[in-house]
């Protein structure tokens, strides 16, 4: 493994040691660093000394939940991809995984091509987040609430509003489109970089999850639902940064 934060490293989070032997041959040969643990509770300590990229992780761990080790690794990294991988084929699965912010999600046993393509679409998320400058563009101001895109936090009036990674992103995106009718194929798009399920209900889960939390907070409802259209936030176009 290269510990290199600017090189592809990958790190795989899963029990199953011949799954990790057969992915760690095939993405070696495909140019990334690749290292495995078996645990969850190995996490913290292999994150700090390998700086992965991105994470491919099995739900099904013998010490946690996957879904727990998901929203561990992005208090460590918020900017870390995470690809789930599972046995399960449950839309319940993928759309809680999707709230705790894994970019993607594959079900056993895969195409290792197919995965291959997904990592890679994760990875370039990743590097133009990291790629992009800092500067006053970072910050956008969405009525009361400022979100800051460098770092995935979010502040109202009340203080800090603890969106999840796709929450923030979805809001954020929402912001950038200055009161435009985005579908869900685009916010699907945005999101997760590739084709979903016309039924995929993901998008309505996530809308519903922010509003929640908008209303915690004390602020208004900005997301106006259009009926067999999308969504779009309602805001003057003054008050988005």
């Amino acid at each position: 493994m290269n510990n290199d934060p600017n090189h592809k490293n990958i790190l795989i989070v899963d029990d199953d040691e011949s799954i990790c032997r057969l992915l760690e041959r095939y993405l070696s040969k495909n140019g990334f660093s690749v290292a495995s643990i078996q645990s969850g509770a190995m996490l913290e300590a292999t994150m700090a000394q390998v700086h992965p990229n991105l994470l491919l992780l099995d739900l099904g761990l013998p010490d946690e939940h996957g879904f727990d080790v998901a929203r561990k690794a992005r208090m460590l990294d918020p900017k870390v991809g995470i690809v789930i991988l599972t046995g399960s084929t449950d839309d319940i699965d993928q759309i809680v995984g999707l709230e705790l912010g894994a970019d993607d999600y594959i079900a056993k046993p895969f195409d290792e091509r197919q995965l291959l393509a997904r990592i890679r679409s994760v990875m370039r998320r990743v590097e133009s987040q990291v790629a992009e400058p800092e500067n006053d563009l970072d910050i956008i101001t969405v009525g009361n609430i400022e979100l800051n895109l460098n770092s995935y936090e979010a502040a109202g009036r009340k203080g800090s509003i603890g969106f999840t990674v796709h929450e923030f992103q979805l809001l954020a995106f929402l912001a950038k489109g200055k009161g435009r009718v985005l579908s869900r194929d685009q916010i699907l798009d945005e999101l997760c970089g590739r084709d979903w399920s016309p039924y995929d209900r993901s998008v309505d889960v996530l809308i519903g999850k922010i509003r929640q939390k908008l209303k915690a907070a004390g602020e208004a409802d900005m997301i106006i639902t259009v009926r067999g259209a999308g969504y779009k936030l309602h805001v003057p176009t003054a008050d988005i940064g």
